[in-house]
């Protein structure tokens, strides 16, 4: 999608919770700080599945396809990587490069399949800011109180 947008498609029979989707965010970003070399690829359709990469329902993938291994060290094997899926759009060479990962919608888009739409780097800091901030004002003026004045009314 772009460098600091992406979406993910996975099969699942019903909508996250908010605590599912919390715990996702909690564990990218865990990644994320961890740096974790990211590396990338290029096989078989049939030699990446056989190395245990994920390939996911309904895409269409020609015989060349691009895997990339988040791995807990340099010379991680597929079945030690924190994640080894064929993938056309992580294009970075560790994990702390993308900076901040937000989850911005949760969708079904058919029967069974569901969608993440999410935010990265600075463009997902700017955006659980400007919400933070538009729900301290809604607050703000619900309560007819300053912002250092909330808890102290809601007690």
């Amino acid at each position: 999608m772009a460098p600091d947008r992406l979406r993910f498609d996975y099969t699942h029979s019903k909508p996250l919770t908010k605590r599912e989707i919390d715990r996702i965010e909690e564990i990218v970003n865990s990644a994320i700080l961890r740096n974790f070399p990211v590396l990338t690829s290029e096989t078989t359709l049939t030699q990446a599945k056989e190395m245990g990469a994920l390939a996911f329902f309904g895409e269409k993938y020609g015989e060349k396809v691009r895997t990339v291994m988040v791995t807990f060290g340099s010379q991680a094997a597929p079945g030690e990587a924190f994640s080894f899926e064929l993938c056309g759009g992580i294009h970075c060479h560790s994990t702390g490069e993308i900076g901040f990962f937000k989850i911005i919608s949760e969708t079904g888009i058919a029967a069974g399949v569901r969608r993440i739409e999410a935010l990265a780097g600075k463009r997902a800091y700017q955006y659980t800011k400007e919400v933070l901030e538009r729900r301290i004002e809604e607050i703000t003026e619900v309560l007819k109180v300053p912002v250092n004045e909330i808890v102290g009314r809601l007690k």
